[in-house]
């Protein structure tokens, strides 16, 4: 966190790596050993339950994206740009 100043305070050092506890160590080991057995067992997932699963697994991959709120005045200057005549027809 920063002070009134902009100054940090607490927090980690730069360059120390993130906590790594016994679980999520285990977990990822799990998950790395056993990739061969979960694309047979998502191979033999059909439609709505395959789609599903796909889209509960994106969660650990892709980061979702928040709604973000702007407020203010916008100054813009709208261009039409056209390339040779058009035809109406």
């Amino acid at each position: 966190m920063a002070d009134k100043e902009g100054k940090k305070t607490g927090g980690r050092k730069k360059g120390v790596p993130n906590k790594d506890n016994e679980l999520k160590s285990w977990v990822r080991t799990l998950l790395g050993d056993n990739t061969k057995r979960m694309e047979d067992e998502l191979s033999k997932l059909d439609g709505k339950d395959y789609v599903n699963t796909y889209i509960s697994l994106m969660d650990f991959a892709v980061p979702k994206m928040q709604r973000v709120e702007v407020d203010g005045k916008v100054d813009a200057t709208v261009f039409t740009i056209g390339f040779g005549e058009t035809k109406k027809g």
